[in-house]
């Protein structure tokens, strides 16, 4: 019975060639499956596992990743997994709680995460390219003003803010890959860019472009007085040069709108994120 059990956790976790190894004689990865395996085999009802698979390389993790997702299920015990590594919590996790300095800040779906984040530090935290933020103003309770060279933009969005709001500053924030970028005006909800930086990573590129005219000392992220940087993921097969011109396109149901690091758009259920 025991040799079963080891064995069955063994192979998920191809562990079989080690079994009659010594703990010395493994490597630094080796042993953190070992741990897991150990574990596991207990066949424990709740299950803590604190940045198991950090030691380990980049393509044995994304492995052993859907092995532990696939003991779990096996297994059906709860388990509590500590990361850094949103690749990680996102595939691997039913319901994510995300902690800063030892206080909670969230606890949802990874759906409920990315579309209703509780705060600017979650918006800015879960992603990859993290949520880009652009100071706004708030021209009605439906429109914001962006300014941007030439002349400004406005942007429309779902939902709406207090009426309380309305001329008061604010933070826009929209995720790198919900946009779209086009070489044309494509008319409502699109901003003037300059593409800086194209960083090709296979099946996409991430365009990091620099938006002219925003006026906020203090706050641009670029370090360039008067723009502001933002990223886009784009499709490789879209070849964009470094100084070209170009136009980003803005859902308006993926807009977020912060003050301070308070989220204020407020959407009716189901309506966009």
């Amino acid at each position: 019975m025991v040799d079963q059990k080891v064995r069955f956790i063994a192979e998920l976790l191809d562990l079989t060639s080690l079994l009659k190894k010594f703990p010395g004689s493994l490597a630094g990865g080796q042993q953190q499956r070992v741990s897991l395996a150990r574990a596991f085999v207990r066949q424990p009802n709740l299950t803590l596992l604190d940045e198991p698979i950090s030691h380990m390389d980049q393509r044995v993790r994304a492995e052993i990743r859907a092995r532990i997702r696939h003991l779990h299920d096996e297994m059906k015990n709860t388990t509590v997994y500590v990361t850094h590594d949103q690749a990680e919590a996102v595939s691997l996790c039913d319901r994510m709680v995300i902690l800063h300095q030892a206080r909670l800040q969230q606890i949802g779906t990874v759906e409920e995460i990315w579309n209703r984040p509780a705060n600017r530090f979650v918006a800015h935290f879960v992603g990859e390219p993290a949520m880009n933020f652009v100071p706004c103003g708030v021209e009605t309770p439906r429109r914001l003003h962006l300014d941007c060279a030439p002349g400004g933009t406005k942007i429309s969005f779902t939902g709406e803010v207090e009426p309380s709001q309305v001329g008061a500053g604010a933070t826009l924030g929209f995720r790198p890959q919900e946009v779209k970028v086009a070489r044309v005006n494509g008319g409502a909800n699109t901003v003037p860019c300059t593409v800086r930086i194209a960083e090709f990573q296979g099946e996409n590129t991430v365009l990091t472009m620099s938006v002219a005219g925003v006026q906020t000392p203090g706050f641009l992220p670029s370090g360039r007085e008067g723009e502001a940087d933002v990223k886009a993921v784009v499709p490789a097969t879209d070849r964009f040069r470094e100084g070209e011109r170009v136009w980003l396109s803005i859902p308006v149901d993926s807009i977020h709108l912060f003050q301070g690091e308070v989220p204020i758009l407020r959407r009716a259920a189901g309506q966009g994120a």
